[in-house]
């Protein structure tokens, strides 16, 4: 009688242990089914908030997975720029800033394009509404992801977990809140923004309407040339007279010359200018801008203002170039290839107008 119903009993025991570890993985959550897809993360305005602090490190606490999406979402840079310490923006006279982990030049376009993921992050859904254990969700109780301030003193904590078993949301908790699910990708973008995500990554920049004269002085005579700009009469841009060593060039060309330096990014956070001014300088480049009046486009009645970006190498390393911004507080570092294709830019030009 027992070996007739041992087949029956062991596909009992198997069921039985399936249905366990289904429930332990949270298979039989039950969903709020008035959570859409229009149902927001946070209901609190981004306009609202007064800090913001990013731990990359709390992200998935609990899941070596989720710790791997997070190096993942910032792969591409070097191991500092993929530096896991806190991040720290601050809002002051309506604009943003970074305060921690170094008062690093901000891009503003990128912390607004954070904000709006934030404010569009959206819930998948709620699994539990009043959690007593949140480590079965790989979350760490009072190790928060992201902790927001309102300009009322309002905070507001973000918690991250591990995935869910679809593997396309995360488990998330907003303050004491339910344990809910939102999208991997959104968690990922919001919580693994290190400070390199923030800051201006391109230490070269101006606007080429606002321009006047560009000076840029290698370290032999042909990689040493003057760019020179006017504005039309008439304001249109097509019009504009440009010149390269007094050779008169379109404003195409010049457009070529100017992109060239200032699409040169950096792949790590910048430092401060003084730990390289002791480096050989191999590079200056001077750079006027005019003022326009509001009469006319000419900017005849102006006063120009002029500034300096300084370039530096190491006698140990040729294949990079520190360049100190203006402001003389920063050094970014650059690969010296770029830095001679953007000089070899100009000097192809001036090449076409000897032939």
């Amino acid at each position: 009688m027992v070996k007739k119903l041992l087949p029956s009993i062991i596909l009992l025991l198997v069921l039985v242990a399936g249905v366990g570890y289904a429930y332990s993985q949270h298979f039989f959550q039950k969903k709020d089914e008035t959570a859409s897809a229009e149902t927001k993360l946070l209901t609190v305005n981004t306009n609202e908030l007064q800090q913001i602090v990013i731990h990359p490190s709390a992200l998935g606490t609990g899941d070596d997975t989720a710790n791997s999406n997070a190096e993942a979402s910032t792969s591409g840079t070097s191991d500092k720029a993929n530096s896991t310490a806190d991040v720290t923006l601050v809002h002051d006279n309506n604009q943003w800033t970074i305060t921690q982990p170094g008062a690093y030049p901000a891009n503003t376009y990128m912390i607004e394009d954070w904000l709006s993921t934030l404010e569009s992050a959206t819930v998948h859904g709620t699994v539990e509404q009043s959690p007593q254990d949140v480590s079965r969700y790989g979350m760490k109780q009072g190790q928060p992801g992201i902790v927001l301030t309102t300009k009322d003193g309002q905070k507001l904590e973000i918690s991250f977990g591990s995935e869910t078993p679809e593997r396309e949301y995360d488990y998330v908790r907003v303050n004491d809140g339910p344990i809910i699910q939102v999208a991997g990708q959104t968690i990922n973008d919001l919580a693994g923004a290190t400070a390199f995500h923030f800051i201006d990554t391109t230490p070269f920049g101006w606007d080429d309407q606002q321009l006047s004269k560009l000076v840029w002085k290698g370290n032999t005579s042909t990689t040493t040339w003057t760019l020179t700009h006017q504005l039309s009469s008439g304001g249109d841009p097509n019009q504009d007279k440009w010149s390269l060593n007094d050779h008169s060039i379109t404003p195409s060309e010049a457009g070529s010359i100017t992109d060239a330096i200032k699409n040169i990014p950096t792949d790590e956070l910048p430092v401060a200018a003084d730990k390289v001014k002791g480096y050989k300088q191999v590079l200056t480049l001077e750079m006027q801008l005019m003022a326009t009046n509001g009469d006319d486009n000419t900017g005849s009645d102006a006063t120009s203002s002029q500034s300096q970006y300084t370039g530096w190498q190491a006698a140990d390393d040729a294949t990079h170039i520190w360049i100190v911004e203006p402001t003389g507080k920063w050094a970014y570092r650059l690969p010296a290839d770029s830095i001679s294709r953007a000089a070899k830019t100009a000097a192809d030009v001036l090449s076409g107008k000897s032939d």
